[in-house]
């Protein structure tokens, strides 16, 4: 039987962590896996996933992309030529003229793999040319660039519509975004959920079953990037509402040290003696303090789903969240965590303040069905696995859309 060949174009190198676990897992499976994009610095490849790019910054990038450029010009003239000039034609009409972008697209040319897997949304215009030499052409939707980028840009949004019809296959996070996908040319019928995979064995069985210190103060906790997606404004103004009505707590947000929006905002408040914001920390810093973590916090407006809150449920820390993008899907109100509508001050509250007060054997309960569901839906298994449908799928219908 031939092996399967799967290129992720991923823009940037070093990739994510789930996308590392994708390539990783894909190769195991017995996959020929490369991956392709800009680096941004050093990359260590997982085992048997070979890595294609150049470097990152103006002088070293340009001449690299050149050079890149150079390289498969030669090779597909002499060998590939046919395929080359359809390719070049699709890129002439479609106003990709510049080598720059030829640098991107004609090492997957000349690779030829089966499929291109595409991870984020807007570099798929790109690749629009794939059916023209039968290469299959799968696009994961996350997050972001589905979710509000289209609407913040309609030009993104004109892209999306005239390419998301020549894509063979969408591979969504969640329900939530393939329906929000569908709202620019994507055909639900060739969206296919493959919820993101960890690997359990990095999570030992959950032992907390309630708070260890119940004197202390109500230990909360948000991690994400200073963005106003993430909604700290809303969890402050939450926030200063229980303190007003007496309640002790100590909230942490990490990752948001940089805004200058949240720290005014706390100190207006009175919350500076209450909050703490940190910088960026390595994973294994984000572990210690979801362990120690009381409850975990997700007040944004917007998500894929988050995988911050997938770890949480996954160390037994009880998860509050808004019901944005495909949150549902995972924190299941009064079952696994609880959920809160966007941008309800008064319900945030309430409900940070129901759960400090929550029983020890509610909460047993739901940190133990938490931990059973990203363990049946997230597994890293169920993800390569997913992965390796959609792309039998692909190749088994026609590759031209």
């Amino acid at each position: 039987m031939k092996t399967l060949k799967v290129a992720l174009y991923v823009g940037q190198l070093p990739a994510p962590t789930f996308v590392n676990r994708l390539a990783a897992g894909l190769a195991k499976s017995g996959v020929e896996v490369s991956m392709h994009g800009k680096f941004k610095k050093r990359v260590i490849p997982p085992k048997a996933v070979r890595i294609r790019g150049f470097q990152d910054g103006w002088q070293e990038g340009r001449i690299g992309k050149f050079k890149l450029f150079l390289k498969y010009t030669f090779l597909l003239t002499i060998f590939q030529s046919q395929k080359k000039k359809r390719v070049d034609h699709w890129m002439k009409e479609n106003g990709y003229k510049h080598w720059g972008t030829k640098a991107h697209v004609y090492p997957l040319l000349w690779e030829q793999p089966d499929i291109i897997h595409v991870q984020w949304a807007k570099d798929i215009p790109i690749f629009a040319w794939c059916g023209l030499v039968d290469i299959g052409l799968v696009l994961s939707l996350r997050g972001a660039q589905i979710n509000y980028s289209p609407i913040c840009n309609p030009k993104l949004a004109a892209r999306y519509n005239s390419v998301f019809p020549k894509v063979n296959a969408f591979h969504g996070v969640s329900n939530a975004i393939c329906h929000e996908a569908a709202k620019y040319g994507a055909d639900l019928s060739r969206c296919h959920v493959v919820y993101s995979g960890f690997d359990l064995t990095q999570f030992p069985p959950i032992a907390r079953i309630e708070r260890k210190e119940k004197n202390k103060p109500f230990q909360l906790l948000s991690i994400g990037r200073s963005h106003w997606k993430k909604g700290y404004h809303i969890a402050l103004d939450a926030l200063h509402e229980l303190k007003r009505q007496g309640v002790s707590f100590c909230y942490t947000i990490i990752g948001g040290a940089d805004s200058e929006e949240l720290l005014f905002q706390i100190h207006q408040l009175g919350l500076a003696d209450s909050v703490v914001v940190l910088g960026n920390v390595p994973f294994s810093a984000v572990k210690t303090h979801l362990s120690a973590a009381d409850a975990f916090l997700l007040p944004s407006v917007e998500e894929g789903i988050a995988n911050v809150v997938l770890e949480a449920m996954l160390l037994g820390t009880p998860v509050i969240s808004t019901n944005c993008g495909g949150m549902e899907e995972v924190v299941v109100h009064g079952e696994t965590g609880w959920i809160v509508p966007i941008r309800n001050v008064q319900a945030t509250a309430a409900t940070i303040k129901e759960v400090m007060q929550e029983t020890p054997e509610v909460r047993n309960r739901i940190l133990l069905a938490a931990r059973k569901k990203v363990e049946q839906q997230h597994s890293e298994q169920n993800m390569v696995q997913g992965m390796m449908q959609v792309y039998r799928d692909v190749m088994r219908g026609s590759l031209r859309v």
